[in-house]
């Protein structure tokens, strides 16, 4: 997410992005109730968790090896 917003940055200079990695619950939190234009998650809504509000769209998947 870093490098997407450092991108848009470089593109728009008079925009700045910030970003927290606060984990699923906490992004879509603030997705919800405003606090944020964009909530990060590494997982699919919950079904509590959706309504027509949001618009949940997949830009990457995690890679997790054992």
């Amino acid at each position: 997410m870093e490098v997407l917003a450092e991108t848009y940055h470089a593109l728009h200079k008079d925009t700045f992005i910030e970003v927290q990695g606060t984990g699923s619950s906490a992004g879509i939190k603030a997705a919800k109730n405003g606090t944020s234009m964009l909530g990060m998650a590494s997982r699919e809504l919950k079904a509590s968790e959706k309504e027509d509000a949001l618009l949940e769209t997949v830009i990457a998947r995690d890679g997790i090896a054992l």
